[in-house]
């Protein structure tokens, strides 16, 4: 579905406007390229994968962090989590390594994307309702920074301060419009992953990956996707 330069992206669908830009890029790009049997090739051998260990929700559920049950709660954290998913990369450098931020919980120590799941868990253990989205509008930036403290010794979790104008922003979006709840945004989706995508978008601008490209609008919305 090649986007025309006059045309732009608006009237698409979320998940159709990924899918022009990418072809748009791929078919623009002069310094980098993908080929398309390493595509072909990628995929056959992830869905082998997938198929040999069984991958499902189900498995998902077994990770020490992740939530086991479906249950209303278990859909906030998701969110929660989901809004923060970005950017973990060590602000040292490459000979100071072992400082990267990480968060022990249950005693392991965590890094990564998971870093961010420990911390969530730590808090709720604490009695902090972080993945409450009306606790998102009313905590102070210290309370939150407490909330994603790394371990003694290790530097502070990257972008904290963007991490928490995503947690105003989306608070703000979910108390004004859903209840303070993102299940309430959730069953308007009516089951379809494709319609949550759009709502998503359209409702949180932290969500809204959108770029330029040769004067271009371009789509990512890769957490988006991820949700």
């Amino acid at each position: 579905m090649p986007i025309a330069a006059s045309a732009g992206i608006g009237s698409l669908s979320a998940v159709d406007r990924v899918l022009a830009s990418a072809q748009y890029i791929s078919e623009h790009s002069t310094d980098v390229s993908v080929p398309l049997q390493g595509v072909e090739r990628a995929a056959a051998r992830i869905l082998k994968r997938m198929q040999s260990v069984g991958y499902s929700t189900a498995s998902w559920k077994q990770h020490a962090l992740t939530p086991s049950l479906a249950t209303a709660s278990a859909i906030e954290w998701i969110f929660t989590v989901d809004a923060l998913n970005f950017s973990f990369w060590s602000t040292q450098s490459a000979a100071a390594g072992s400082a990267q931020y990480a968060v022990t919980y249950d005693g392991v120590a965590y890094r990564g994307y998971w870093s961010l799941c420990a911390a969530v868990n730590r808090a709720l253990a604490e009695g902090i309702a972080i993945t409450d989205a009306a606790y998102w509008c009313r905590a102070s930036d210290s309370e939150l920074a407490h909330v994603f403290r790394s371990d003694p010794g290790r530097e502070p979790m990257p972008m904290l301060q963007e991490r928490l104008a995503v947690l105003r922003e989306a608070g703000q979006v979910l108390v004004r419009g859903y209840g303070g709840r993102f299940a309430n945004l959730l069953a308007g989706a009516r089951g379809s992953a494709r319609r949550l995508v759009d709502t998503v978008v359209a409702e949180f601008a932290c969500f809204r990956d959108e770029h330029q490209f040769q004067g271009q609008p371009v789509a990512m919305y890769k957490r988006a996707q991820i949700l």
